[in-house]
């Protein structure tokens, strides 16, 4: 009987993103597991491990999943922008001078972090209270 070596925290929270977005990319194209299994050249169970977090695909199977569904590694692996007003003003950002895009940066910075102490941290929260 071979013993598991634990996970460790980055693999685990890499398979809790990875499987339901290789599961959603799959389902959008209407694939199976079997037909998307093919394509990559691996065993439908290995897909189905991917899928429900058990498994986290190697390097070169995460580059074979990118290709066949033309995304980013980066997507697959849940670090893309989804929100299309967000990613048109991104786009924006990006056309612009490099002081330009400098100080729309430190002001997006600026409005996460008092997001940060306002809403997560619960500042504004001791404040009425306090």
């Amino acid at each position: 009987m071979t013993k598991q070596v634990p996970r460790q925290p980055l693999e685990n929270e890499a398979a809790k993103v990875l499987g339901p977005r290789i599961k959603e990319l799959r389902e959008s194209r209407g694939w199976s597991q079997s037909a998307l299994a093919r394509q990559l050249q691996i065993s439908k169970s290995m897909i189905a491990k991917y899928e429900g977090g058990v498994h986290v695909p190697p390097l070169a199977v995460l580059e074979r999943l990118a290709n066949v569904f033309a995304v980013t590694t980066d997507s697959l692996l849940g670090r893309d922008v989804r929100d299309p007003r967000l990613l048109h003003c991104l786009r924006e950002v990006e056309r612009m001078d490099q002081q330009s895009r400098l100080l729309v940066t430190d002001a997006i910075e600026g409005i996460v972090q008092a997001y940060r102490m306002l809403f997560v941290h619960g500042v504004a929260g001791k404040q009425e209270g306090g």
